[in-house]
């Protein structure tokens, strides 16, 4: 397909363009569409864009309308690339963008492709509310949670419901730890705080990190519990993780879907509907079901569970989990090869830590860095996965 084919633009055009924007604004870092034959908007990087598939499936699956017919609202768009390709689908998009300089990609990319379906707007999402812009069927808040501090992010996701008539995709990293604690609303909620900018840093500094906060120094990142119970606290009446469409991502990343219903009632379990909702615990343990030493299956024999767990113990001390002795030996080479390779990443990770991070985990010296060079590294890590992907 040529470019004739799909953007009243010449190739020549566009390109000079891009540079001219590229020059004046920075270049592309996050949303890598098509501008030209054989030319994506993010220099040097050609590759699959699995989280705009995963996102605009989830669209299309849970919407339960056309596209066509939907509103949606893309949060800290930055270059447009999300309210762009659902609008391409038929969407009515309004994207709001606190930094001129991202807008004017977008606007860029709206033309290229003549978007007249996608709105753009100069913002702090922040300011959000319906009395200004309106109600959506579905609200994108796509990487934009993790650079709120509190109490901001949690008066946010107020926000996000309070314009949301169905669908608030959460696209964000989590903290893995509940090393502290905010209260907000009469609950209490866990995380860490991650830097965003140097403390010297001055508004014109922070306006160029164009992938950190507009503002605040330091961000709140909320622990998974907390953010689903966050989610339902202010008006999400049920909370879903994807898996599927597949994403390269973080062990410290999840893609999120609320959904804004109506509070189900049970015809046949009144008292039910006399419990209020829990909360999802900090302690994982306390979120699983526990037997007690005497506790018997409805249904099962007498022993049933002594049963099972001695069976599980028995193939556990024959060296296998109810496999073949061929598959266990096989399991076991695997397993042997596999710890061979551990060793060898943990030398070389020991090596690198000493001469140059010397932290605890490596985890611990992500949290160090400043939140450009943070992103960065992300970008840079992301960017090496879908071209070797």
């Amino acid at each position: 397909m040529t470019n004739d084919q799909w953007s009243p633009m010449k190739r020549e055009e566009i390109l000079q363009k891009k540079r001219d924007i590229a020059e004046r604004c920075g270049p592309w870092t996050s949303h890598n569409y098509l501008i030209a034959d054989g030319h994506y908007a993010v220099d040097g990087l050609v590759g699959p864009d699995y989280r705009l598939r995963r996102i605009v499936q989830i669209v299309r699956d849970l919407s339960a309308r056309p596209l066509r017919d939907l509103r949606i609202l893309d949060l800290a768009c930055l270059e447009g690339g999300f309210g762009l390709e659902l609008t391409l689908h038929g969407a009515q998009v309004l994207g709001i963008e606190g930094r001129e300089a991202n807008l004017e990609k977008a606007r860029f990319a709206r033309e290229i492709y003549q978007a007249d379906r996608l709105e753009l707007v100069l913002d702090d999402v922040r300011h959000l509310s319906r009395d200004k812009y309106g109600g959506f069927d579905a609200v994108l808040c796509m990487g934009i949670l993790y650079h709120l501090d509190a109490p901001d992010l949690f008066h946010f996701m107020q926000r996000v419901a309070e314009v949301c008539d169905r669908l608030a995709i959460v696209d964000t990293h989590i903290s893995t730890q509940d090393t502290e604690k905010v209260e907000w609303a009469g609950h209490a909620y866990w995380g860490i705080r991650s830097r965003e900018h140097d403390d010297e840093a001055t508004p014109e500094d922070k306006l160029r990190a164009n992938l950190d906060s507009l503002d605040n120094v330091r961000s709140f990142w909320l622990t998974h519990p907390s953010l689903c119970n966050l989610l339902r606290h202010v008006g999400f009446t049920s909370v879903y993780q994807c898996f599927n469409p597949y994403e390269i991502t973080y062990p410290d990343y999840v893609t999120l879907v609320a959904v804004k219903g109506e509070p189900a009632k049970l015809a046949t379990s009144p008292i039910t509907n006399e419990c209020p909702e829990e909360d999802w615990s900090e302690d994982p343990q306390k979120n699983v079901f526990q037997e007690s030493a005497d506790w018997q299956w409805p249904g099962k024999p007498a022993g049933w569970n002594a049963e099972k767990d001695d069976s599980l113990e028995m193939a556990a001390d024959a060296g296998h989990d109810g496999h073949s002795a061929e598959q266990g030996s096989a399991l076991e080479d695997q397993l042997a090869e596999l710890q061979a390779r551990y060793s060898d990443l943990a030398a070389e990770h020991s090596k690198l830590q000493e001469r140059y991070l010397p932290l605890t985990t490596f985890t611990g010296a992500l949290r160090h860095l400043s939140g450009t060079a943070l992103q960065a590294l992300r970008r840079r890590l992301r960017g090496h996965d879908r071209t070797n992907g």
